[in-house]
């Protein structure tokens, strides 16, 4: 390792000046500091490893390039054509399959945290075929904050079925603090200066940022972000022919890969 060289020329040049020293050198406080902080960088590397990595500053997380930004698929505008699953970058994040066996199925919406209807997108497809299962899936797309891909820590909705009820839940909010920062000086000789602390964005800490479970609100992200998007989410749902569908809240339909007004 890089670090290893340096040390070695610091602790032979220590060893030498003991040598040539009188013998009360090695009784003197400043030789066993000396001593002391050379050991110490000998076995910071050792006891880093060590410790648990959430422990760590720098822990790794998963990033994309800015060129990435830019290729974020229309979810949406796929799910009104009934084909939510090639939206450039939409993936599942968690599917149901309910048998149901009625003509009628209620959609219910289940507020908490003081979320309004446009909270929950749903989009509803009609099938073709009466094969009493009621299909639902979770898309998303990517949610990423000044380059860091949070898409793993999405929530998925929450979804029963209580007799011909369909009870839908929005997915929790996350709620992301970032903070640049710099590495403690005895660390930095060992590992040398952290990556993530560059000149134009060295701080000790930063706004938090709230991402909601259908999607990030823009309102919440500072204005001059341009590393930052929001990811979409919807509740896309496939209903059988012969059922019809309830629901006091927003729906949008879709049959036959067309929308319906």
């Amino acid at each position: 390792m890089a670090f290893v060289i340096p040390l070695l020329i610091i602790l032979f040049l220590v060893i030498l000046m003991v040598k040539r020293s009188s013998f009360s050198l090695r009784h003197n406080i400043q030789f066993w500091l000396t001593a002391g902080y050379i050991l110490l960088l000998f076995v910071s590397p050792v006891l880093l490893q060590m410790l648990p990595v959430e422990n760590l500053a720098d822990m790794k997380m998963k990033t994309v390039s800015e060129k990435d930004l830019v290729n974020h698929g229309d979810l949406f505008g796929k799910a009104f054509e009934g084909r939510p699953e090639q939206s450039e970058g939409a993936f599942v994040l968690k599917q149901w399959e309910f048998p149901f066996s009625g003509s009628l199925i209620n959609v219910v919406m289940l507020h908490k945290h003081e979320q309004h209807e446009e909270d929950v997108n749903i989009v509803a497809e009609r099938k073709d075929r009466a094969d009493g299962k009621i299909e639902a899936v979770s898309y998303a797309t990517k949610t990423i904050v000044e380059l860091f891909d949070f898409s793993e820590r999405m929530m998925p909705h929450r979804i029963t079925l209580d007799g011909n009820v369909l009870k839908v839940e929005a997915p929790e909010c996350l709620k992301v603090e970032l903070g640049m920062f710099s590495r403690e000086f005895v660390v930095s000789q060992i590992l040398g200066e952290s990556e993530v602390s560059t000149p134009e964005h060295q701080s000790t800490g930063g706004s938090p940022v709230i991402i909601p479970g259908p999607g990030l609100d823009s309102g919440n992200m500072s204005e001059h972000d341009s590393r930052t998007t929001p990811g979409e989410q919807l509740l896309y749902l496939r209903i059988p022919a012969d059922v019809d569908v309830q629901s006091k809240n927003p729906i949008t339909f879709v049959e036959g890969g067309v929308r319906l007004e």
